[in-house]
């Protein structure tokens, strides 16, 4: 299945694509974001790609979560919002969200109001593939190359992108 790809963070002519599949209500998602930082740093052959999974109850605040970032990227505000949310104290809750997008100098009665039927079938594409490659909460990346894609949890993944770093060069 090929993936969809509407963001990306880092070299994007990069080969190796990290995939993840983020809630923002789960505490390891932040962990994940900002070790997949090292990966950029050090990999330039490395992009990192964000894809909705809302798991956690209650749903409807990480559903809101996802709409708000898809939101945000029509502002091209995708990566600072993505980060807002998950430095946000937990639980997440409306407040909490309208506040991150307050901080962002956007305007949280505009995203209210806009609510698009395009913000909607992005989520709804992302947890299909999340359900396609069986994402659960203890493997939420995956690593793509152009002729294959395989799950890791995060300290599987380490390894993993070194070594397929070194294969492609």
């Amino acid at each position: 299945m090929e993936l969809t790809i509407r963001q990306i963070r880092g070299n994007p002519p990069g080969r190796i694509r990290i995939i993840q599949f983020i809630d923002f209500q789960e505490d390891k998602c932040q962990e994940y974001y900002y070790g997949i930082e090292h990966y950029l740093m050090h990999y330039p052959q490395c992009v990192h790609v964000v894809k909705h999974l809302p798991l956690q109850q209650p749903y409807d605040i990480s559903l809101e979560a996802a709409r708000a970032v898809e939101w945000a990227a029509t502002k091209n505000m995708f990566w600072e919002t993505v980060e807002a949310l998950l430095l946000q104290d937990k639980p997440l809750c409306s407040a909490r969200i309208l506040e991150s997008l307050d901080k962002l100098h956007l305007d949280p009665g505009d995203f209210t109001a806009q609510q698009s039927d395009l913000i909607t079938k992005n989520i709804a594409q992302d947890k299909l593939e999340g359900s396609f490659f069986d994402v659960v909460s203890h493997r939420p990346l995956l690593i793509q190359t152009k002729n294959s894609a395989a799950q890791w949890s995060q300290p599987e993944c380490i390894n993993a992108v070194e070594q397929i770093a070194a294969f492609v060069g």
